[in-house]
């Protein structure tokens, strides 16, 4: 999926359209991240579900969790890095595809901002399928997209 404008400053696709201007790139693949612990070795923290560099956020989410493997602590994270950064930094977020988990973070940063509708999950869905209709979360994203929505709670300070 070629890199598509979300909002000013928010862009979503796949690994291979990263926009020339992007500031932040949050990858959201566990294959990425892992083919950086290769290239890179030493990580300079502990954590396990996502480490940086001074451009990129790579984050260790699996493509087919269950609902209950998914870290709600690295949502948490990758939303705080959009919003804390969107107002004026180029963003890009991607995953391998750009169907499934970055989707699913893009998706739940606009409920929760107010973006899409916050009552009714069916709507919000539709909304950004208007945004972007190559959305197609894998059963256990979608799962997480059903139980935890609008979100707010994932995303207040």
């Amino acid at each position: 999926m070629s890199a598509k404008k979300i909002l000013d400053h928010l862009y979503l696709g796949d690994r291979h359209s990263v926009p020339e201007n992007a500031e932040i790139v949050i990858s959201c693949a566990e294959e990425i991240y892992k083919e950086q612990q290769i290239k890179i070795p030493v990580k300079v923290d502990n954590n396990d579900h996502f480490w940086s560099d001074k451009k990129h956020v790579y984050f260790n989410f699996k493509d087919y969790p269950t609902f209950q493997a998914i870290d709600i602590n690295s949502i948490i994270q990758v939303l705080k890095i959009i919003d804390n950064n969107i107002r004026d930094r180029e963003i890009y977020v991607h995953c391998i595809w750009g169907i499934n988990r970055s989707a699913a973070i893009v998706f739940m940063y606009l409920v929760a901002k107010g973006y899409l509708n916050t009552e009714d999950f069916d709507a919000a869905l539709e909304g950004f399928e208007r945004l972007y209709p190559y959305i197609d979360p894998n059963p256990g994203w979608f799962d997480f997209l059903m139980s935890e929505f609008p979100y707010t709670h994932l995303i207040s300070n």
